[in-house]
């Protein structure tokens, strides 16, 4: 950790501990627009989840992360491995994909 961050950090009223040891998961997302009328879905390529339809791509994205979380946690609580999607679904024509890591 640099000086800096140190002084940052220390004037935080956060505390902080920067030897956490805080697990990452990558989500791979693959995004889908449909203009009439206006929605966007949103699926899951590493992990399986049904997809979400929602209004906006913010919204679409909350939702698929919110579920993918749940399945995480409560993998982890059980003792099972997190079921990850091997080989990982490729994307369809028309999807955008997006890498979006989350910690639990």
């Amino acid at each position: 950790m640099s000086l800096e961050d140190k002084q940052l950090h220390q004037n935080s009223p956060l505390p902080f501990n920067a030897n956490a040891n805080v697990p990452v998961f990558s989500l791979e997302l693959l995004m889908t627009t449909r203009s009439e009328p206006t929605s966007h879905q949103v699926r899951l390529a590493n992990l399986d989840l049904p997809p979400v339809v929602k209004p906006t791509p913010r919204d679409a994205i909350a939702a698929i992360v919110d579920s993918a979380k749940k399945l995480i946690r409560e993998s982890i609580a059980s003792g099972q491995p997190v079921p990850w999607l091997d080989p990982k679904l490729s994307p369809e024509v028309g999807e955008t994909r997006m890498i979006v890591p989350i910690h639990l």
